[in-house]
């Protein structure tokens, strides 16, 4: 859309009508640069545009915004993002993430250890899978990043979900800060997944 350009903002020219006493007929004297989009029917919501979303000819655009956001509403969405490892660990050095939603599930990748991932080990760095990933989901307590290729040991983070936000910790024998994701200076990739009923 366009908006209108006046030379002379506001000017309008009041033309006697004949035969009727002080009554007039008001035009624009504005003398525009830019016309810009009328403001109408067509231009805020024709009826096709209305049909869509299973509205009448009646409809405004109010009525429209009200389907578009309850269409969206149950959808699934999908939230990502980065961020560095400080090298803490432990109830008392939590990580925590806050999401644009309620998380279903969250996936936390070790960016270094991204590559194909065979044999237990992500082939690109040699870093073992269970310190390149974590699947949380929030009706959960616990969560096992993954088994260690040279132990029988699991590493166990504990998780915790409140609103749009989840927090984390190690625990246990193999707990310190790889296991809980946040070694110092390493990047990490969240993923959260939501914002419909399962």
């Amino acid at each position: 859309m366009k908006d209108r350009v006046p030379r002379y903002p506001g000017r309008v020219k009041m033309t006697p009508v004949a035969g009727q006493a002080n009554t007039y007929d008001m035009a624009r004297a504005d003398d525009p640069t830019q016309e810009g989009t009328p403001l109408n029917k067509t231009t805020l919501l024709k009826d096709a545009t209305a049909a869509l979303f299973g509205l009448g000819a009646n409809a405004v655009p109010d009525d429209a915004f009200v389907a578009i956001k309850t269409m969206f509403d149950g959808r699934v969405r999908l939230a990502s993002g980065t961020y560095a490892g400080t090298g803490t660990y432990g109830e008392d050095n939590k990580n925590s993430l806050t999401f644009p939603f309620p998380p279903k599930v969250v996936l936390i990748f070790r960016v270094a250890g991204m590559g194909l991932m065979t044999g237990g080990r992500a082939s690109n760095d040699n870093t073992d899978i269970s310190y390149s990933m974590i699947a949380a989901y929030p009706a959960s307590s616990t969560g096992v990043i993954g088994r260690k290729s040279d132990t029988s040991g699991l590493v166990t983070n504990i998780l915790s979900f409140s609103g749009n936000s989840m927090s984390w910790y190690s625990s246990g024998f193999r707990s310190g800060a790889q296991s809980q994701l946040n070694e110092s200076g390493v990047e990490y990739r969240y993923y959260a997944i939501g914002g419909g009923d399962y």
